[in-house]
This record gives structure tokens, C-alpha cells and sequence, in this order.
């Protein structure tokens, strides 16, 4: 073989070992900021009244709910992965609910409460990203009369 055919045969090999490996649901942003968000609000759980409990124990439920959610978007495809990632909006949205409640009684903190609701808004805006993505692959894997 002459020496341009090698150098082909070399830069495919390279390319093959350097391909990218499908990220675990721990390595995906999104799941980083669900955990970090969660991993907040029982440290704020900690600090709070008692009197704030049911509030706090009811935002961890929604944290945890979140993370599944997101666990289950990472594993599936197509519709059931649209309709995970709605799930997860949907604790978001109840999180933030909470949190803007518990900010009101003074129950957390104003740097906390910064911090959560930027996390709560960064897990919102890749989430809808994510289900965006994930409607036009579906849309695209359409026949052309639109029907299956």
C-alpha cells in the first residue's frame, strides 16, 4: 500500500476508538443540576422549623420524582421519553411552587432561595430543550402522509 492509503486506514482506526460513549444519567447535566437542587433543599430541611416540614418533605418528594423522571427520559425514547421529561416540568414547576411559598414564611434563606430557583430555572430551560428535541425526532421518523 502507498503511504496515503495508510494514513486513511490510521485516521479511520483513530476515529473508531474515539467515538463518543453514550453518558450515564449520573454525567448529564441536567441530572447534576436535579441532584445538586435536591441535595439544597435537605440541607435547608436541616435549618428550618419545624412548622415547615410537611412543605419541605413535600419538595424532596418533588426532587426525587424529578430525578426519576429524568433517570427514566435518559433509558427510553420517543413518546415515553416526552412524556418522562413532562413529568419532570411538572415537579420542577411544583418546586419552584414550594420554594417560592417557603421564601414567603422566611423558612429559607435569600441566598438559598437564589440558588434554588436558579437551579429550578436551569433544569426548566434543558428540560424543555430536551422534550423539544425529543417531539422533532419522533416528528421525523414520520412517514410522509404523517400517519404510521
Amino acid at each position: 500500500m502507498n503511504e496515503l492509503t495508510e494514513d486513511i486506514l490510521r485516521g479511520a482506526e483513530a476515529n473508531k476508538s474515539q467515538q463518543k460513549k453514550k453518558r450515564t444519567t449520573a454525567q448529564l447535566p441536567i441530572y447534576r443540576d436535579a441532584s445538586n437542587l435536591l441535595y439544597i433543599i435537605m440541607r435547608v430541611m436541616y435549618h428550618a422549623p419545624r412548622k415547615m416540614t410537611k412543605a419541605l418533605d413535600e419538595a424532596v418528594a418533588c426532587g426525587t420524582e424529578l430525578c426519576r423522571s429524568l433517570a427514566l427520559a435518559n433509558e427510553v425514547r420517543g413518546a415515553e421519553r416526552v412524556a418522562a421529561l413532562n413529568i419532570a416540568l411538572a415537579n420542577a414547576y411544583t418546586l419552584a411552587t414550594i420554594i417560592g411559598s417557603l421564601a414567603y414564611f422566611g423558612a429559607v434563606s435569600k441566598a438559598e432561595s437564589r440558588d434554588l430557583r436558579k437551579k429550578i430555572n436551569t433544569i426548566v430551560a434543558q428540560g424543555i430543550g430536551w422534550r423539544e428535541s425529543a417531539t422533532q425526532q419522533g416528528l421525523n421518523t414520520l412517514p410522509k402522509g404523517g400517519v404510521r
